[in-house]
């Protein structure tokens, strides 16, 4: 595994939050989600995600079960499996839930839209591109406009996962630029130090490299807005 990915002790400790925030929710006693069943979500996204839990509270239940939701890659959308990650230190980009982003146009409310949400089985291919074009979008209204607040947030949220975050994204941006494995790029990003990456995020493909890490921010912070059942009430 390229140094980019791999880190030492302290590096993983940067990641512990994530599992943290899942502990509350492996007790006995709860629901255990392995797919989308059933019509009360919209878009089986981090939104959902909350509303479920408030009924699991409701229900008295101890904990919502849930599938890995690891990032996967996202130049592979039919490749869904939450066992094959591209990266266990950070979360699927495709349960975000675009329409909480500021500034999102009701304009991805297409035809495809309701499509897919119609459809009895889940179109992958379909629901990640639209998804990583209202990304996109977001993406851009948040470096034309950044809200003080929210860029302050997003710049905190860069130095609590630093140095794995940066080292992700320059990973994700030399992976679709050389289009191969690793192992086969020019010899000197196999295992690129500090001061390669550091000219990476300071050239041509900075925003590129911001880009991954804002669609991360993002994951977080709506993840981090669904508490465990208990933290709700339930008894």
């Amino acid at each position: 595994m390229p140094r980019l990915l791999r880190g030492d002790a302290a590096d993983r400790r940067s990641g512990q939050g994530l599992w943290r925030r899942f502990r509350p929710w492996l007790a006995a006693g709860g629901p255990a989600l392995r797919r989308p069943l059933g019509a009360q979500c919209r878009n089986w996204d981090f939104t959902d995600l909350e509303g479920l839990i408030d009924l699991a509270g409701q229900l008295g239940a101890d904990g919502v079960g849930l599938n890995p939701l690891h990032v996967l890659f996202d130049d592979r959308p039919a490749d869904c499996s939450p066992y094959s990650p591209n990266s266990r230190l950070f979360l699927n980009a495709l349960y975000i839930d675009v329409e909480r982003l500021p500034g999102f146009q009701r304009a991805f409310e297409s035809k495809a839209t309701f499509a897919l949400r119609a459809s009895d089985i889940v179109d992958y291919t379909g629901v990640a591109e639209l998804k990583w074009r209202a990304l996109r979008f977001a993406f851009d209204a948040f470096k034309a406009s950044p809200d003080g607040e929210r860029r302050q947030d997003f710049e905190k949220f860069r130095t609590e996962r630093a140095p794995l975050l940066s080292r992700f994204a320059c990973f994700e941006v030399l992976r679709h630029k050389f289009n191969m494995p690793w192992w086969e790029w020019p010899q000197a990003w196999r295992q690129p130090d500090e001061a390669a990456c550091a000219s990476l995020r300071q050239g041509p493909d900075r925003d590129e490299i911001e880009f991954v890490e804002f669609v991360q921010w993002v994951a977080d912070r709506q993840l981090e807005a669904c508490p465990a059942p208990r933290q709700r009430g339930s008894a």
